[in-house]
């Protein structure tokens, strides 16, 4: 499970599988796209809050879609 901090829409959970490319201490402070405005979804224990966005690699690995320099946590796309 991933908690996302959206800013002032708060921290929200999220059941991405993304262990593959990504250890959790690589993961506190990474900026990454997600979707914030669907109902939520029960997958498997995890009640998911926000779809955190990505793409596969070559091997089907999870990679993140990402922001090449800071913004705020809670940011809109345009």
């Amino acid at each position: 499970m991933l908690k996302v901090d959206l800013g002032e829409l708060g921290v929200r959970r999220s059941s991405a599988q993304v262990t593959d490319h990504y250890a959790a201490a690589d993961l506190e402070g990474k900026r990454v796209l997600c979707v914030c405005n669907f109902e939520p979804k029960r997958i498997a224990r995890v009640k998911s809050e926000v779809l955190v966005t990505g793409a596969h690699d070559e091997e089907g690995r999870v990679v993140f879609a990402s922001f090449d320099h800071p913004v705020p946590n809670g940011t809109s796309l345009m």
